[in-house]
């Protein structure tokens, strides 16, 4: 099984890939106006970010000053989108010996999406030099890069080493890939176990399909020690960060009362955020809707903008606790 290259977390299990936006990760601070701008970011205050930002760089040539303006420029969060700008600064950084600006243009000229196309030879060049620095985005990429045989001869093992220097980053999505090589007997020796905590220490790493495969382990009881209680937790997790399968999965339980007592409420809550990613979580949304069809008279579209917002809400507060700036 290979990974796909993608630019934004893919609701589809395993399409996990290139990551490409290292600029979106907080930095290091040291200087007050480098943390009012972050604080302005994470408020969604977009042009105060911007304002502070360019007033840092163009008073001090703050390299994390500058590598915030271009991604404001890049994402179109500032006054416009500016993507050659933006480019322009990271280039410029990345011959500072800049690790986060040599990532991230790694990591699009991996994807190539924005740049309408790839070019796995500037790929390579700035991924080892941000690989170099330790930076655990750009040894996964170099690993995604080796799996795929993308500019470079495709070699398992290659791509194998990369993804274990990466975890041991504990970054989530190298963990997460090798519990699913492990789980497709692509390691030597992998297995069930073996997979299953990988995804554990996904899940534990912040990714919402790393908590959904430790709650399927847990549920099955395959990999681990069978746990519903402890499933639904993780279900739970993944759920909050908008993993579809794992909303079904949650709606399931607490439609047929697995391990707790019936809530259709709650069943159709789950099933209808999932309900349009997921064919059998819309059935099952279609079934409690004839079968309590008060239930889904009361969901009307402000309780459903309610239940979409909190979703929203806590992927931003799980991003911000873990030091991320997220990418809306």
């Amino acid at each position: 099984m290979s990974p796909k290259p993608v630019s934004k977390i893919s609701a589809k299990l395993n399409s996990l890939a290139v990551v490409v936006c290292s600029f979106l990760y907080l930095t290091t601070c040291h200087a007050a106006t480098i943390e009012e701008a972050r604080a302005a970011y994470t408020r969604d205050d977009y042009m105060q970010a911007f304002s502070l930002a360019s007033d840092l760089a163009r008073k001090n040539n703050d390299p994390d000053a500058r590598n915030m303006l271009a991604g404001l420029l890049f994402t179109g969060k500032g006054p416009s989108k500016d993507i050659n700008a933006a480019m322009k600064i990271w280039t410029d950084l990345a011959r500072q010996d800049y690790a986060a600006a040599q990532a991230t243009l790694g990591g699009l000229y991996l994807d190539g999406t924005a740049l309408g196309a790839s070019d796995y030879e500037k790929a390579k060049y700035y991924l080892e030099l941000s690989a170099a620095h330790d930076d655990p985005t750009s040894i996964y990429n170099l690993g995604f890069m080796h799996e795929s045989g993308l500019g470079v001869p495709q070699s398992i093992s290659q791509a194998i080493g990369y993804y274990e220097k990466s975890a041991q980053l504990n970054y989530a999505k190298a963990l997460f890939r090798l519990g699913s090589l492990n789980a497709n007997h692509l390691i030597p020796n992998g297995s069930p176990e073996s997979a299953c905590q990988y995804y554990e220490k996904a899940a534990k790493a912040g990714l919402g399909e790393g908590a959904f495969l430790t709650g399927k382990c847990l549920a099955t009881g395959v990999g681990m020690p069978k746990n519903l209680p402890l499933a639904t937790q993780w279900y739970t997790q993944a759920a909050m960060l908008d993993v579809p399968q794992a909303q079904a999965n949650l709606g399931y339980i607490f439609e047929k009362g697995l391990g707790q007592a019936v809530n259709l409420p709650e069943a159709y809550k789950w099933y209808w955020l999932a309900s349009s990613r997921v064919p059998e979580a819309a059935k099952r949304l279609g079934v409690i809707e004839q079968e309590a069809p008060s239930i889904g008279h009361s969901a009307n579209e402000q309780v459903k903008t309610a239940w979409r917002q909190e979703i929203q809400n806590f992927i931003k507060e799980d991003n911000n606790r873990r030091g991320l700036l997220i990418n809306k």
